[in-house]
């Protein structure tokens, strides 16, 4: 308590008035994901969903607080699902752990507080774990397998998106649900075929090569 009658008020007024902005910038780029795929929303009510969740963050945790504004627009959206819900959180989110990796890297090299600088041999271990956690993966079928998948890109043509697989198949699904509406074999991959580009739209028709 004592820490806090000293604390200047307009300095803490300027802390609180960035905070709110700083959600509110989040609430607009949240809104950007939701446009995608459910270009009715309004950047105010996409700001007041995540106002919620942000401000239970604390008594329910941050994973609790992303539950609620999910729930909250769970109600609002039109067809949505829970699984298309915390996709947009996923990407929405994706710039702040980049941000997150980096500044921990920054302040590791830094030295936080009395630690000091960490050795060159502490940094060097880390460099060359992740190097070998990177290698691992990357020998992994299933893991290259799903880069390939999500490398090979969607097609967009109103509400569905279209798909082409290695063992080819093209599939097209509603981009509000997720649900597959249609799934065509275009060439048998026991043959020797694979389709290994995002399938293109011609006229009105999604063409796979």
């Amino acid at each position: 308590m004592e820490r806090l009658t000293d604390a200047k008020l307009g300095w803490l007024t300027v802390a609180l008035v960035l905070h709110v902005c700083g959600q509110a910038c989040r609430g607009l780029a949240w809104r950007g994901v939701l446009h995608a795929a459910w270009p009715g929303v309004t950047r105010r009510r996409a700001c007041a969903w995540h106002m919620c969740g942000a401000g239970l963050t604390g008594v329910l945790s941050v994973r609790g607080g992303d539950a609620v504004r999910m729930a909250v627009a769970k109600r609002e959206l039109p067809r949505a699902t829970w699984a298309a819900l915390a996709g947009t959180l996923a990407v929405e989110g994706s710039f702040e752990v980049v941000c997150g990796i980096v500044l921990t890297f920054v302040a590791a090299w830094l030295g936080i507080g009395s630690l000091g600088a960490p050795s060159v041999v502490m940094v060097a271990g880390a460099v060359v774990a992740a190097g070998v956690v990177a290698l691992l993966a990357w020998r992994s079928a299933r893991v290259r397998g799903i880069v390939c998948e999500v490398r090979r890109g969607f097609a967009v043509l109103g509400d569905r998106l279209f798909m082409s697989t290695l063992d080819g198949h093209l599939l097209a699904f509603d981009r509000n649900t997720g649900r597959v509406v249609w799934d065509t074999l275009v060439d048998d991959y026991k043959a020797g075929h694979a389709l290994i580009a995002a399938p293109l739209i011609v006229s009105v028709e999604p063409v796979s090569v």
